[in-house]
């Protein structure tokens, strides 16, 4: 009898050790707080706690709670919360374990706990660390009034306007103080804020309310408690929802079969855009500008008119019949300018008519030019290719047809003076001597006019040639870099073929430019008045790339042509050139 005695005292103690061990190991499922677990409240008060329970393990696990005095689970009337018994089926899957402190039950404190076990057998349990279990003291002198909510859940929508929740006081003598919203712990905190209270002083029965206002971010419902200094917590809920979407216009309402169409539609809570349709068929390069506006492109589509339809998150928007689909019109071209120019190319040209949006090609004489960018249904503007002289056909080319003018340009032989290559042609003595010259003269990053040979500290770099003045800048610009000189400016220089500087996205780029040496920069004096711009008062010289000396290099006087040697440090004029084949 002893014996057996002994054996069933040995097991209850290895149970107990089982037991005690699962509260100290690593926990398979865990307790994040979602409200304050740490109070005092009346001896015949309430208060309501949760907690997030997790599953921290690879396994299954069904939990129930064990039973505690003064602790009744709440598992009704809430979205994602715990059942008296639950299970959590993988990793990483949760649900809100809901509590109602009952002070008429507790002696004096509640510490410790909640504590949920393993189903069926209840030996494995766990509860929230030693800083998130409940510590709960009664205060049998302290008045509490007990709290209700209506209008929870309360529907928000994002960007809208604000929403209330009515809190009554349910107590016959006691008065409420202070009931306020607490989302610490929640997805509504930040989203979501408190902006209006009546509820600093609530009298026995009496209602009051609390006033919330939306963020622009859609939250999915969300419990939150409401408690006042001597009151019970009490839970309530807010989703806030996509805003429902709105369509007032489209810009432009027309546009051709082929579709790719710009088009701007305009609205109201467009933010969350996921689609954009035309009678079904998707837009394309869709962007969001804002909560109002949203572009893109139309798709194809047969001719007629078609709902657009705008859907979001909070729901769809249509503009019945918004859009009208119609045949394309062939382009017609009315005229080019300029009307001639080298036959080396290059020139940049502008061509006006009707109906040029969507140009695929412009040819002249059968040859493409390149650089086409459509300004608009009446504009587009391209670069010339290279052709013998003579007057040729102007071909432009849309999905709807074709349209041309007649021998509308005509190619020049090539000859100084002619525009060309970002610039005007200024030297055709073949070779090195075939030139383009800037149409201006260098400016520096100062905004002046005159520039040094070289800055200091002044060396000698063996820019000596007389003829090849792209040699000669690339050995200064190896020794001096990105400075105020005569080389730096015209090997930092660019200009597009339409003359802006620097260079605009998608047209032709031209960046070889060089400060000219001695024989090259005599070419273009020879042919200054063909090209055009260089001074001919004040300070009328201009720098060569040629060096003569250590301290000193080559200068032309545009005014006289006369050749001297000078001081590198000296400021004069200068003028970028870049080669070409004519």
């Amino acid at each position: 009898m002893k014996l057996k005695d002994f054996s069933l005292k040995l097991i209850a103690a290895f149970s107990l050790i089982l037991s005690t061990i699962a509260y100290s190991a690593t926990p398979l499922w865990t307790f994040t707080p979602l409200t304050r677990t740490s109070f005092t409240i009346a001896s015949n008060g309430t208060a309501q706690v949760q907690y997030r329970v997790t599953n921290q393990d690879s396994n299954p696990h069904t939990l129930a709670l064990k039973p505690t005095q003064g602790l009744t689970q709440i598992n009704t009337n809430g979205s994602g919360l715990c059942g008296s018994s639950f299970r959590l089926p993988e990793k990483g899957s949760s649900c809100v374990l809901s509590l109602q402190i009952n002070g008429s039950q507790i002696r004096n404190t509640l510490s410790g706990g909640p504590v949920l076990c393993q189903q069926p057998n209840g030996t494995q349990c766990y509860q929230p660390s030693p800083r998130d279990v409940l510590s709960i003291t009664i205060n049998s002198a302290l008045d509490n009034a007990p709290i209700t909510v209506t209008g929870s859940p309360l529907i928000l929508v994002a960007g809208g306007p604000s929403g209330n929740l009515t809190i009554q006081n349910t107590s016959l003598e006691v008065t409420a103080t202070n009931v306020n919203s607490n989302f610490t712990g929640t997805a509504l905190a930040g989203n979501v804020t408190q902006t209006g209270s009546t509820c600093a002083s609530l009298p026995p029965g009496g209602s009051c309310t609390l006033t919330f206002t939306p963020g622009n971010t859609p939250v999915v419902q969300t419990n939150f408690s409401i408690q006042g200094d001597n009151t019970n917590s009490a839970l309530a809920a807010i989703a806030i929802n996509d805003a429902v979407p709105t369509l007032t216009s489209i810009s432009p309402t027309t546009g051709t079969t082929n579709g790719g169409t710009p088009f701007n539609v305009n609205g109201t809570g467009l933010t969350n855009l996921t689609s954009l349709t035309f009678d079904g068929l998707p837009a394309t390069n869709i962007s969001v500008i804002d909560d109002t506006m949203v572009s893109g492109l139309t798709p194809a589509h047969a001719a007629g008119a078609v709902d657009v339809v705008a859907t979001t998150p909070g729901g769809q928007a249509t503009l019945t019949n918004g859009y009208t689909y119609q045949p394309p019109v062939p382009p017609v071209l009315t005229a080019i300018n300029p009307t001639s120019g080298t036959a080396s190319g290059n020139t940049f040209v502008t061509l006006t008519g009707t109906d040029l949006v969507g140009t695929t090609s412009i040819t002249f004489d059968g040859l493409p030019a390149t650089s086409i960018h459509v300004i608009s249904s009446t504009m587009v503007t391209a670069v010339t290719p290279a052709h013998a002289a003579g007057a040729v056909d102007v071909t432009l080319t849309t999905p709807a047809g074709n349209s041309t003018l007649p021998l509308g340009y005509t190619y020049l032989a090539t000859a100084v003076g002619q525009p060309s290559g970002g610039g005007v042609i200024g030297c055709l003595g073949g070779g090195l001597q075939n030139l383009i010259a800037a149409s201006a003269d260098a400016v520096t990053g100062t905004g002046g006019s005159f520039s040094p040979y070289s800055p200091n500290p002044i060396f000698f770099v063996g820019a000596t040639s007389t003829t090849d003045g792209a040699t000669n800048t690339g050995l200064l610009f190896a020794t001096y870099g990105t400075q105020n000189y005569g080389a730096g400016l015209c090997a930092n220089y660019e200009v597009d073929a339409a003359g802006n500087s620097p260079c605009q996205a998608g047209n032709t780029c031209y960046t070889d430019w060089f400060l000219p040496a001695l024989d090259q920069l005599n070419c273009l004096y020879q042919n200054q008045v063909a090209i055009g711009g260089f001074a001919t008062s004040g300070q009328t010289s201009y720098w060569t790339s040629t060096e003569d000396v250590a301290l000193q290099a080559f200068q032309i006087d545009f005014l006289t042509g006369g050749q001297i040697s000078n001081f590198k440090s000296a400021s004069r004029r200068i003028r970028c050139a870049r080669s070409f084949t004519p």
